[in-house]
């Protein structure tokens, strides 16, 4: 399975994803966890983003340069 972009709704038990990118926003408060890495291991990559007075906002969270190469790199990688 190749790497995926996505917005993780529940809990670590559910994802079956080979590698991914989690983007979140330090001032977030619904997105109460900043780090899955820990919960999913070495298969993800954490990243911080500033969505400034928008903290939750879809917007600035699909428009930020870390979202945009996840999703270029899921686009360019084959499926197993």
């Amino acid at each position: 399975m190749g790497r995926r972009f996505f917005i993780a709704l529940g809990s670590a038990r559910y994802c079956h994803l080979a590698a991914s990118e989690h983007v979140a926003d330090q001032g977030d408060v619904v997105a109460l966890s900043k780090a899955f890495a820990p919960s999913f291991g070495d298969r993800i990559t954490d990243f911080l983003v500033n969505n400034g007075a928008k903290a939750h906002d879809v917007k600035p969270y699909v428009t930020a340069v870390v979202s945009g190469r996840a999703v270029a790199a899921g686009l360019h990688t084959r499926p197993v």
